[in-house]
């Protein structure tokens, strides 16, 4: 039983890693504005919804990366510390951004729920308003 479990989270992993690097060379070639992971992560999405890829293959090992994600904050907070001299002088700017932001991502995403609640009331009474 440990033998499947490895060879399916090896398959898992390979899978999600290539899309991961099939998105670093993507942005190699391309001029997207998008980072490599996240357009790894809209390949894998991509390959995902189209049935390419089984949602099986992939279940395990991302439940394995969702469980350990803390560690990937890990670097983040380390370069915090690195640069917590630029982090104080620019202090202002930075919460300015992370709450303007915040709060912009709540309208967007209150919005966007609203607008599906009445798409959804509506299919559901049938009524067109």
């Amino acid at each position: 039983m440990q033998g499947v479990f490895v060879i399916k989270m090896i398959k898992g992993m390979s899978i999600i890693f290539s899309c991961l690097f099939l998105g670093e060379i993507i942005t190699i070639f391309l001029p997207l504005p998008l980072p490599a992971n996240i357009t790894g992560m809209l390949l894998l999405f991509i390959f995902l919804v189209t049935g390419a890829v089984n949602l099986e293959s992939v279940e395990e090992a991302g439940d394995l990366l969702l469980d350990h994600l803390v560690l990937f904050f890990i670097p983040v907070g380390v370069g915090i510390i690195r640069f917590l001299d630029l982090l104080r002088a620019e202090i202002f700017s930075v919460l300015i951004v992370g709450i303007g932001g915040f709060f912009l991502l709540f309208l967007i995403m209150a919005r966007l729920i609203d607008e599906i609640v009445k798409r959804r009331s509506t299919h559901v009474t049938g009524s067109d308003k």
